[in-house]
């Protein structure tokens, strides 16, 4: 019989973002753990792993409600993907906006792609523009290719508009 291998916590990230569908979960991971309490986001993600999405969102919410990036782009993608809590596309991008005027480059990322498809909030390519600029900026691949591909359509209203939310979140 083999002994149980000890599943490293960026297995588990992985995991996650193949079950959110998240292009940025990879990064999900905080530098340094955030607490609610004696819960961190890697408990959220534990729990997770093991199967319970109760837990994770339990945990999840309340470092979000704290301000922590990472819980807010891990619950965002599980209101995405309605696991553990009713699909709401509209909270899922207040959360990734959340955690994107903090400049996580998740929430950057993640926000600009739900502008850009017209999910949880309105079409808006200018917006999809400066959220994915943004995320581009933090060497984000993905962000960057996107941003590349809206930049010859943008009207000049889009454009302005994008410099104005650019400016106005690296002035914060």
């Amino acid at each position: 019989m083999r002994p149980l291998m000890k599943v490293s916590i960026w297995t588990k990230a992985c995991r996650l973002a193949v079950v959110l569908g998240s292009v940025a979960a990879f990064q999900a991971l905080p530098a340094f753990p955030a607490h609610a309490g004696d819960e961190t986001f890697i408990d959220g993600l534990a729990a997770y792993d093991g199967g319970d999405v109760a837990k994770t969102v339990r945990i999840w919410t309340a470092l979000a409600e704290t301000g922590d990036a990472n819980a807010q782009v891990g619950l965002a993608g599980l209101y995405l993907a309605g696991s553990g809590v009713q699909r709401d596309p509209s909270a899922a991008a207040e959360l990734y906006r959340l955690a994107a005027e903090q400049g996580d480059s998740n929430g950057q990322l993640n926000l600009g792609r739900l502008h850009l498809d017209g999910i949880g909030v309105e079409r808006d390519l200018g917006a999809a523009y400066a959220w994915l600029t943004l995320a581009a900026a933090q060497d984000r691949r993905w962000a960057e290719e996107k941003r590349l591909a809206i930049e010859p359509i943008l009207t000049d209203e889009q454009r302005a508009s994008a410099e104005t939310l650019i400016e106005s979140i690296k002035s914060r």
